[in-house]
């Protein structure tokens, strides 16, 4: 069971380096409850969503990152009137 003490700094938002590594030791249901108080004061039981209008012209990358799903062998370049479409 937590402590009252890193519960409330938690409510607070000062967790400590000594709480987080504490939070890591609690069983999960314990923390995901003590996460859902949290939700629950900061933003109520509020859903939103935003559209993503990131319009990724080009796969094309010369990056040779490990961790990234993006980049493609055989890229694509998108032209113009393509582009438009997907604005409108």
């Amino acid at each position: 069971m937590l402590p009252i003490d890193v519960i409330d700094r938690a409510h607070e938002g000062r967790c400590t380096k000594e709480d987080a590594l504490l939070l890591a030791t609690v069983p999960l249901s314990e923390l995901f409850a003590l996460a859902d108080e949290l939700r629950a004061e900061a933003v109520g039981d509020a859903v939103t969503y935003i559209l993503n209008r990131n319009i990724n012209f080009t796969s094309m990358c010369t990056g040779t990152c490990r961790f990234c799903a993006f980049r493609e062998d055989d890229g694509y370049k998108l032209e113009i009137p393509e582009i438009l479409r997907k604005v409108e």
